[in-house]
């Protein structure tokens, strides 16, 4: 009886790991592309209108959970963005998918000719699961398990700087 108890546990142990492991996403560089200007469209948009809750649902949870206090306490943080990136360009340089993640190069071009570019990690909550992975169709076959979403839709994914 313990053999088995302990077996069962080894299995579940397994099971589960090999659920949580990460795996690389299966996205070529046009999908990427396609991906970061369908998610950075809207992004750029609510960084330019100081629009903090489009900011906020971007984010990935640890991400806000870094500037929380700026983006929830701070009463002038929408007009000062606004004020900023009036008249700032923003653009997409350079693009990588890596892992789990796709790296994107953000590229602002300030008036009179100042520029600057960050890097910043595209996440999707989802984009760890392999859907192809037979023990893991067949854990999430249980109807309790919600499949994640489609990772090449962009309103799911979150930047994770």
């Amino acid at each position: 009886m313990k053999k088995t108890i302990v077996f069962c546990s080894v299995v579940l142990c397994l099971s589960i790991t090999s659920i949580t492991t990460a795996h690389k996403l299966t996205m070529d560089h046009r999908q990427a592309e396609t991906l970061a200007a369908d998610f950075f469209q809207p992004f750029f948009t609510a960084l330019k209108t100081g629009d903090l809750k489009a900011l906020k649902s971007s984010m990935s949870p640890e991400m806000y959970q870094r500037y929380r206090v700026l983006l929830e306490e701070n009463q002038e943080y929408s007009r000062f963005l606004r004020k900023y990136y009036h008249d700032t360009r923003l653009s997409i340089g350079n693009i990588e998918v890596i892992d789990d993640h796709i790296d994107v190069e953000l590229i602002l071009e300030r008036p009179h000719g100042k520029a600057g570019s960050v890097h910043v990690k595209l996440v999707h909550p989802s984009a760890g699961i392999d859907l192809n992975d037979s023990e893991m169709v067949e854990y999430t076959s249980d109807e309790s398990i919600k499949m994640p979403e489609a990772i090449d839709d962009a309103a799911g994914w979150q930047i994770d700087r």
